[in-house]
């Protein structure tokens, strides 16, 4: 009887999500732009809208199908993963970024279940970044990746150096340089 790890995973290990992304266009109450876009949700992909289809438009909101995205999923961040699954809602991240050669004047940059990947377009402070709800479909998928992918990693606690408060002067371990008076104002 084969063990365990004869059974081949019953996922890819290079597997993708695809998913539709929908974005709004509202209509601002800054002087200084006259609308503010946001991701606004994802539907399973394969849809047969055109990107930037016109999905419904109303009271200064219109919302648009961005196109179909897929997310490459990877077994290095299946510790990602599990912090996003363990939420009490699961979320898909997606980064809008500004761009003048784009149909809408705004293109969908990203589209992932890390949350730490998109934490690093967050910092960047120059896109839009938010998260919508992870449809169930994409839930089941990346709970049966985390299942025959994820490797628990062990935590392993610094080791602090121990100090000799003798040797200690304003945060080094080495006591102070004597000067010799080489101008520095003192």
């Amino acid at each position: 009887m084969p063990g365990d790890a004869d059974i081949a995973p019953s996922i890819a290990r290079d597997a993708k999500i695809a998913l539709g992304v929908i974005v709004e266009r509202r209509r601002s109450t800054s002087p200084w732009q006259d609308h503010v876009w946001l991701p606004a949700g994802v539907v399973p992909g394969g849809t047969a809208l055109e990107p930037w289809t016109v999905m419904r438009e109303a009271d200064g909101v219109a919302q648009f199908f961005a196109g179909d995205h897929e997310i490459e999923l990877n077994p290095r961040e299946t510790g990602n993963y599990q912090v996003n699954l363990a939420a009490d809602q699961p979320a898909v991240y997606i980064v809008l970024r500004f761009d003048e050669g784009a149909p809408q004047g705004v293109r969908v940059q990203l589209v992932t279940v890390s949350p730490a990947e998109a934490q690093g377009y967050l910092e960047s402070g120059a896109d839009i970044v938010e998260r919508v709800p992870m449809p169930e479909q994409a839930v089941r998928t990346l709970g049966a990746y985390m299942a025959a992918y994820h490797v628990e990693q062990p935590f392993h606690k610094r080791q602090r150096q121990k100090i000799d408060p003798r040797k200690v002067g304003f945060g080094r371990q080495t006591p102070p340089r004597e000067t010799g008076g080489g101008g520095h104002g003192r």
